[in-house]
């Protein structure tokens, strides 16, 4: 789990030169985008500290970690009426440092047998394979809802999209009548293509948005 130096650039980069490399060998690739809903707010307490003594931090900052999460209370407030207070045992402050750490600590577990790429909350599944072939995707996908079941998170499906990268006309069954498939994402603050420049505009990279985004790999 090395964060030091990565931003979504990396990750970008490492994404698209796969996607490129696939190509240029006469393959393609199946790409799912998976989005979770309302990921901050249903991290699991329990899962969480579980998953730090897992990788062997010291007990006082699992402690320290635990005393951060846990005891929370809210409540609502409408008009005058007030609800009672309750105790929250799941989700993490907003704006906090902590939080995409937190959320970092829990999908850092998540493991597929498919290529994964994971940056906080965005988290895509990438298949490659020669035309003709059959497509493992949807084993890869119920492998994600086994996961996510464990650690008490939720797919949203309606936010999930799929995107074949191919120069051919290929025609797989649809993951899911509720996954969309699509041919532009934005990922990561740029707009990802399924032709072969893969990127459409890198307005997130920089201030002067470009057509192509990265040169061919």
């Amino acid at each position: 789990m090395e964060l030091r130096g990565r931003s979504t650039t990396h990750a970008l980069v490492d994404m698209l030169h796969i996607w490129h490399k696939a190509l240029d060998q006469s393959q393609l690739a199946r790409v799912m985008f998976v989005d979770f809903s309302k990921a901050f707010d249903r991290i699991d307490h329990t899962v969480v500290i579980n998953n730090l003594t897992d990788i062997s931090i010291p007990g006082l900052v699992v402690k320290w970690f635990a005393s951060f999460l846990t005891g929370r209370q809210q409540r609502v407030k409408i008009a005058s009426h007030l609800s009672p207070w309750i105790v929250l045992k799941g989700g993490i402050p907003q704006g906090s440092w902590l939080g995409p750490l937190t959320f970092i600590i829990i999908i850092d577990k998540l493991k597929l047998s498919c290529t994964t790429h994971k940056y906080i909350d965005d988290t895509t599944l990438r298949g490659v394979l020669f035309p003709g072939q059959s497509s493992q995707m949807e084993g890869y996908i119920n492998e994600l809802h086994q996961w996510s079941l464990a650690n008490n998170m939720q797919i949203n499906k309606r936010k999930t999209k799929e995107m074949i990268v191919t120069t051919s006309r290929i025609a797989f069954v649809p993951l899911s009548p509720n996954i969309e498939r699509v041919e532009t994402f934005k990922l990561l603050g740029i707009v990802v293509s399924n032709k072969h420049n893969c990127v459409l505009s890198n307005a997130g990279l920089s201030n002067a948005p470009t057509k192509t985004g990265f040169a061919p790999l």
